[in-house]
């Protein structure tokens, strides 16, 4: 369909399917929650996402082709991002088909030796059953083939370094896929060449060697090898209770590489026989939970280097070893970020990826080539407090304070350093009857010494309780839940990244959620449903106010930031359409203070 042809045709779809809804927005169209299963994947239903540029959430996935000219990044925003690698230039955005909730955020991304062709998948759902990859070419950032009936959500892809083939690994215990990968121009052949669903839990590191040799750790304890023809020719058990993750060989092929989520660690194993030849230590850090998940080998060989949370003298660190000596760690300094991924690249520089979107460029030295934050993740419940009845939320658009904000529904407006306001209210967190341990980044939270039941193996970030004491509301990494004094679920809503900060309004019809994407999220209390959504942006001066049905309130500018993105089916990429080319339709200022006020 010609383009022009396919904007009016999406104007009139988005100005049919809320006309009627405009009429209901003050109060709840429809009691329906989000379905607790399937994938919530439609064909062509238009979605609002934020475009600001940059990811709008954690960096998931990063990878380059052999000669470093590109870098590939995917996030849970539920984009692939493509970037000119020496100058940090935005090249292109690839947007594969998404649903509500967490369908479609990315986990895993992975680009051929050549650089033309790009792998993607993470909660890439077809259906309940079966989950999919996508591949796309670069330069025309065309969706070229998907495949699917994966058992589970993808977790890590990687090509071997002739690129024929193509390893995938498996949430939960969905196990081990490898493909033949065969392109020509626009043609890819995809043929299986081997598998392994003998796996616990979820794989979180794969590296291939230049022979074709595959090295996988899972979260099931156990670093797996495998041929070049994919037969497992060892398996050697790690300490599973510290969540193995990164893994790489070393240049000449000789040692495997592995880092921890919860250990200030890294093991080095023989790539032969998988048995245990070092376990380098980071030194001494005042860091919380440290933790060296990310690891890589300089390319020359002659230096290790492991990432994640390592704090040393106020900042985070990457941590260095001479490959010759183990026992003698320098650092690295990088910004003050939990880093996921990290790469060594052909010129000495290093390239990190970070939990809040942001990524740089550095020498070895430290020195900053360049760097690329969203600063979104900044909402914290020390500084996150709201009206009674909710219209005004308090902020800080720095973590560790010092840039406080508030935000009105009903005035319109966004204030910097505001006079001190004695009607804002902070999150209660301590009630009678009602006491959470170990709730913080833990997956088994306990209400009153008992295990509160999740429907995921989630970590908590963030809670607070109802102003009657007879309930809470509980976030984690995806997941917002209400549960009553007793710990049972009185409802739960999929949400588009990690709680950070919750309050529940004075007559307990509102749940306020600061979201590390850095929306402010209104919730019904009673159900869970969402009402309306604010994004501040970083700059300190564009804003942008909507409902999920797509009215919207904006400073100036502010209609750039979001958009609809609208799916052309599960084989072809999506579409994407900033809110500011349908102003006339859905600009609709009066509406928002309405959707709150008239909640029941």
């Amino acid at each position: 369909m010609h383009p022009a042809f396919r904007f009016f045709f999406l104007s009139i779809l988005l100005a049919t399917a809320l006309l009627v809804a405009f009429t209901l927005e003050p109060r709840a169209q429809t009691d329906e929650l989000i379905p607790r299963t399937g994938s919530n994947l439609k064909a062509d239903e238009p979605l609002l996402t934020i475009e600001a540029g940059l990811h709008s959430a954690s960096l998931r996935s990063l990878a380059t082709d052999d000669a470093n000219r590109i870098l590939v990044t995917g996030s849970i925003d539920k984009t692939v991002r493509v970037w000119d690698l020496p100058t940090g230039r935005l090249l292109g955005i690839l947007r594969p088909p998404i649903g509500k909730g967490n369908v479609g955020m990315i986990l895993a991304v992975a680009v051929t030796p050549d650089g033309n062709t790009i792998v993607c998948g993470g909660r890439t759902w077809e259906s309940e059953k079966s989950k999919q990859i996508y591949f796309f070419d670069r330069e025309s950032r065309r969706l070229l083939k998907r495949i699917s009936g994966f058992p589970e959500s993808i977790t890590f892809l990687r090509f071997s370094r002739d690129g024929s083939k193509l390893a995938i690994g498996l949430a939960g215990s969905g196990g081990l896929r490898v493909y033949s990968i065969d392109r020509k121009d626009d043609r890819i052949d995809a043929a299986p060449a081997g598998d392994d669903p003998d796996y616990g839990e979820s794989i979180r590191g794969m590296d291939f060697d230049s022979a074709g040799r595959l090295a996988v750790s899972s979260t099931d304890g156990v670093l797996r090898l495998y041929s070049s023809e994919f037969r497992r020719i060892a398996k050697q058990a790690v300490a599973k209770q510290e969540g193995p993750s990164g893994v790489r060989f070393s240049p000449d092929d000789s040692r495997i590489a592995l880092g921890y989520f919860d250990a200030a660690r890294v093991d080095i194993f023989s790539a032969e026989t998988l048995r245990l030849l070092e376990s380098p230590l980071a030194g001494t850090t005042r860091s919380r939970m440290p933790r060296l998940m990310a690891v890589d080998w300089s390319t020359d060989g002659r230096y290790l280097y492991a990432a994640g949370n390592f704090g040393q003298k106020g900042n985070n660190v990457i941590v260095r070893w001479p490959s010759d000596n183990f026992h003698a760690p320098d650092y690295v300094p990088v910004k003050w970020t939990i880093i996921r991924n990290l790469l060594a690249l052909r010129d000495g520089s290093l390239l990190y990826g970070g939990v809040s979107g942001d990524m740089a460029l550095i020498e070895a030295s430290g020195r900053e080539i360049y760097a690329k934050s969203p600063n979104l993740d900044y909402l914290t419940g020390k500084t996150f407090s709201i009206t009674p009845d909710a219209m005004t939320v308090k902020f800080d658009f720095l973590q560790a304070g010092g840039a406080p904000a508030t935000f009105s529904i009903e005035s319109r407006q966004l204030e910097l350093n505001p006079m001190p306001n004695l009607t804002l209210v902070d999150p209660i967190l301590k009630a009678r009857g009602i006491e959470l341990t170990d709730w913080l980044l833990k997956s088994n939270p306990k209400l009153n010494g008992k295990t509160l039941p999740l429907r995921s193996h989630d970590q908590g970030t963030a809670y607070a309780i109802a102003p009657d004491h007879r309930s809470f509301v509980y976030g984690t990494w995806f997941y917002l839940y209400r549960f009553d004094v007793g710990g049972k679920e009185m409802w739960y809503r999929p949400i588009p990244g990690a709680v950070r900060a919750v309050n529940i309004s004075g007559d307990g019809r509102l749940v306020v959620v600061g979201i590390s994407d850095g929306t402010i999220r209104w919730y019904r209390m009673k159900d869970g449903r969402e009402l309306l959504a604010f994004y501040p942006q970083s700059d300190r001066k564009r804003w942008v106010l909507w409902t999920p049905s797509g009215y919207y309130d904006a400073s100036e500018g502010g209609d750039d930031l979001i958009g609809w993105h609208v799916n052309n089916g599960l084989d072809r990429e999506a579409s994407f359409y900033p809110v500011s080319r349908f102003f006339e339709r859905f600009y609709r200022p009066e509406v928002m203070a309405r959707v709150i006020k008239d909640v029941e």
